[in-house]
């Protein structure tokens, strides 16, 4: 189909658009499509961009354009590529000239999270979707160009996890390409250190079915530009003026909605509908990227905290920081958390879960994004009424969670440095200054219910109601909270773990003993025997003979 489309030439200039998609080196790609967008007319960019997204993600069943294995210290074309993906680069200026005609683009359902598409069949439309379901052909999405663009970003993801991989790439994470424009996205919509930026246009859609045309690329990915949209008006000027803030909620929304919801949470067992072999398991990769996009929240989140050098008045932008980790990180992640922590096998990708669950749940070492969390000095003493607030507000993060991994480290080999590690980590954490005091608090709220807690602010009081809410929320009306610091059961599991680590250091010290007598053993039958030393010669009992005197 591409060899098809690259014999066609698609404007009066006999530039043809297709043709530099197979060129073997990237700059010339990205040059060719930069000459495209500057002299192409737009009809033939609409029919363009489904394909060039197709061909640079892989969705073709082309190789892609490598974005995972795309070594920063290897490959020569790794400034231009990156340049051409960032906000300020060329595929975001197509994407400013689509946005500017309202164009739509389709994205099959099929490719969404299990979960989405079983509330899209039974009639439930999630809020990111309610005017994005195409209700006469509802296989498919309308997305802008912008949403688009994240949609397939979000999803190579995912994409990468489940196609056939013939060798694991050589590059690291923090080298490739994908990684580096994951920041660059993060820095630039939700910037920690000041107001978000100027957007594309972005109006709202056109009711109605779009106008098909185009290619639909074999597989993954089918995608149409649609018909033109009405704008303008008094309307269209205010929901210009709140672009910056729409983009950064589309992103924030996409990346959760891909990344944390891939399976579906089944309440108080914390289990997938599906069945095992159907379970998603991130990778590690997976799970570091999430926790990157988990850090970088914190430290545009808390750009808002009263005393923060960051702290801008911008009333929107001010409300967005407040309000992303309630709104759209908060309860996907739990129910990815919880479901991780009892099916994720006891290797390395368990280890960067509870890396994540950790990053979340310390949201003060993430205060000032010019230092490394390791030399931020923020503690929960700093500020304690915001980080109490915090606990409260994210309360079974702290309990449930906990209680899950108690039970899990039961199962953890606690005699190998990897088991010992992960138990030494959350140790670490919950034994700051302060935490417990929260923890048993929120508890005490649960008991008692003439107890409150007034967040900082204008936020609502946390009181066991809110509390006792916020647990049916995410686990049903059935769970029942299992206290940590008044349950006689949480105490003897704790108690049965104590005495674990303690028979494993036993069995450390005793194998520590046996090597060492070992070492010693092996050393002493591998030296010389020992021999006797040299004697001096003996006395003579006769004189020598020759020339002695009588």
């Amino acid at each position: 189909m591409l060899a098809a489309l690259q014999g066609k030439a698609t404007s009066p200039t006999h530039l043809n658009p297709y043709s530099g998609l197979s060129n073997p080196r990237f700059t010339a790609r990205c040059s060719h499509i930069q000459s495209c967008i500057d002299l192409l007319p737009l009809k033939d960019l609409h029919e363009f961009f489904p394909h060039l997204l197709a061909n640079v993600f892989g969705y073709d069943h082309s190789q892609g354009w490598q974005l995972r294995g795309f070594n920063a210290k290897l490959h020569s074309d790794f400034p231009t590529l990156l340049n051409f993906f960032s906000p300020d680069g060329h595929i975001f200026r197509l994407m400013g000239k689509l946005e500017s005609t309202n164009s739509l683009y389709e994205f099959p359902i099929s490719c969404l999270p299990t979960p989405t598409q079983l509330s899209l069949t039974e009639g439930h439309v999630p809020h990111l979707y309610h005017d994005k379901v195409d209700h006469i052909s509802p296989t498919k999405l309308h997305l802008t160009a912008f949403e688009y663009y994240i949609f397939h970003f979000a999803y190579y993801l995912i994409f990468q996890q489940t196609k056939p991989q013939p060798a694991p790439t050589a590059t690291p994470l923090q080298d490739c390409i994908y990684s580096h424009l994951l920041d660059v996205y993060l820095n630039h919509f939700l910037p920690p250190l000041g107001t978000l930026p100027p957007a594309l246009m972005m109006t709202s859609k056109q009711q109605g079915s779009p106008h098909h045309h185009g290619y639909t690329p074999p597989g993954y990915i089918s995608c149409h530009p649609g018909e033109l949209r009405a704008g303008g008006g008094t309307e269209a000027h205010a929901e210009e003026r709140e672009a910056p803030l729409v983009q950064a909620e589309v992103l924030v929304q996409v990346l959760v909605e891909f990344w944390l919801n891939q399976n579906k949470y089944n309440g108080r067992h914390g289990d997938i509908l599906a069945q095992a072999q159907n379970r998603f398991v991130p990778n590690e990769e997976h799970l570091l990227l999430t926790r990157r996009l988990v850090r970088h929240v914190h430290y545009f989140t808390n750009g808002s905290a009263s005393g923060s050098p960051y702290n801008f008045l911008n009333p929107l932008t001010d409300d967005f920081r407040r309000s992303i980790i309630p709104t759209f990180i908060h309860k996907r992640l739990y129910y990815f958390l919880r479901y991780s922590f009892r099916h994720l096998p006891l290797d390395n990708t368990f280890r960067y879960v509870l890396e994540l669950w950790l990053t979340y749940i310390q949201p003060w070492r993430y205060t000032d994004p010019l230092r490394p969390s390791s030399e931020n000095k923020e503690s929960l003493e700093s500020l304690p009424r915001r980080w109490k607030a915090f606990v409260l507000d994210n309360f079974p993060f702290y309990s449930t969670l906990l209680t899950e991994i108690i039970g899990r480290s039961f199962q953890m080999d606690l005699t190998s440095d990897p088991g010992i590690v992960l138990l030494y980590r959350v140790t670490k954490v919950f034994t700051q200054p302060g935490l417990m005091d929260y923890i048993n608090y929120g508890e005490c709220l649960l008991v008692d219910s003439d107890l409150s807690y007034s967040s900082p602010g204008n936020t609502p009081a946390v009181d066991a109601c809110s509390l006792k809410a916020l647990f049916m929320e995410l686990d049903g009306p059935l769970f029942t909270y299992q206290p940590l610091l008044q349950d006689n059961n949480t105490l003897s599991a704790v108690q049965l773990l104590v005495e674990k680590v303690q028979e494993a250091r036993a069995m450390l010290s005793s194998r520590l003993n046996s090597s060492e007598n070992l070492r010693l053993s092996q050393q002493q039958s591998s030296s010389p025997p020992h021999s006797l030393p040299s004697l001096p010669p003996p006395l003579h009992s006769t004189p020598p003979t020759g020339g002695g005197s009588q």
